[in-house]
């Protein structure tokens, strides 16, 4: 936003405005972002999740604009919560060095202290001054030992507080990589893991799989039954998926009813199998009332699935799931599709390009 100029700014922020009030968005702050964002198009990530959104027919309520700058502006928040949590560990860190360095200048001046009273016993010296001299030495005992109990104290307290630290960096991380509604990865966490999945496949050649989800006709669901029901859904969802992966498989909320499993070492037959024992699992299964047990109905999803080609782009990794997706949408949902192995065409030297196009010329002149 700080890049734009006055021009493109003004027209940008009148963008959001008229997007906002046209899908009857209250005009707040994180809202404008969002629609300033969108607007401004830099984010392809974002204006494809709110276009998904919008051609579903998704109302764009408080819940899902909170959902949305959650998950593409809430990273600046875990940012300041991390940084707030590193200058604690700073001052921690500084705070101790300054506590044993006294302790060791105790020490120090403790041995100094030491080799003065202990000069003069070398020398012819009364019984009364050697009495002297052993009091002084424990007196500057009696203190070393004091300032050493200080420090164990404050060791003891820098202990639990370095724990402390710890838990809350664990929960700081968990926070930044967790979907709030459902308690499973969210879409930075799934994109953070897919660069590592993707590189380890391509150096061992293990296949690498990819399930894309969408719950069937979840806007007339929500629109039936209410947007808490509808959550109910998405948890259920969730736990659908979770209960039939391995530990070592990546479920995660991609954004709003979509989801994505990230499944290590499995080829697409294999794939295929787990998304139908989840399909069947989840159209077998009645949604009722937590309280009331008043029943809802049934959930459909549609999935597509594909496998990582070694090489490709993540992108277009991505792409082939959604596609496939979104042909078990158009055939008829609740049901499987699996992408095809085509990948993009490699690049082309700019010399052989040339070299091609004179050629075809050349061969356009002469017929």
């Amino acid at each position: 936003m700080l890049n734009d100029s006055f021009e493109q700014a003004a027209e940008y922020a009148a963008s959001a405005v008229r997007l906002m009030q046209e899908h009857g968005i209250a005009p707040t702050p994180a809202n404008f972002q969002i629609w300033y964002s969108y607007a401004s198009g830099r984010d392809p990530a974002l204006n494809r999740a709110i276009d998904i959104l919008d051609s579903n027919g998704c109302e764009f309520s408080e819940e899902r604009n909170a959902e949305i700058y959650e998950q593409f502006f809430g990273v600046d928040a875990h940012r300041a919560a991390i940084e707030a949590v590193g200058n604690r560990l700073e001052e921690f860190v500084s705070r101790i060095a300054g506590d044993i360095g006294e302790a060791r200048e105790g020490v120090a001046a403790f041995g100094h202290r030491v080799a003065d009273l202990s000069a003069p016993m070398g020398e012819s010296i009364t019984a009364t001054e050697l009495r002297e001299i052993a009091r002084r030495l424990m007196e500057e005992a009696r203190e070393v030992v004091s300032r050493g109990v200080v420090l164990e104290r404050k060791l003891n307290a820098a202990k639990n507080e370095v724990m402390d630290l710890r838990q809350s960096l664990v929960e700081t991380r968990k926070e930044a990589t967790t979907d709030k509604l459902t308690g499973i990865a969210n879409r930075r966490e799934f994109e953070r893991r897919l660069q590592l999945e993707a590189q380890a496949a391509g150096e061992t050649g293990a296949p690498l799989s990819l399930i894309f989800l969408d719950v069937d006709d979840f806007k007339d669901f929500n629109d039936r039954h209410g947007h808490k029901i509808g959550d109910e859904v998405l948890k259920l969802v969730a736990g659908k998926l979770r209960n039939r992966v391995r530990d070592r498989d990546l479920v995660a909320r991609y954004g709003g009813e979509e989801f994505v499993t990230l499944l290590p070492d499995t080829p697409l037959e294999d794939a295929a199998q787990v998304a139908e024992r989840i399909r069947a699992a989840l159209a077998s299964s009645i949604v009722r009332h937590r309280t009331s047990g008043e029943a809802y109905g049934t959930v459909t999803a549609s999935f597509g699935i594909a496998t990582y080609c070694p090489g490709e782009a993540l992108e277009y990794f991505v792409q082939r799931a959604d596609e496939a997706l979104y042909r078990a949408k158009r055939d008829g949902r609740n049901r499987v599709e699996l992408a095809t192995s085509e990948v993009a065409v490699e690049s082309v030297d700019i010399e052989d390009a040339i070299a091609l196009d004179v050629s075809v010329r050349d061969e356009a002149a002469a017929s």
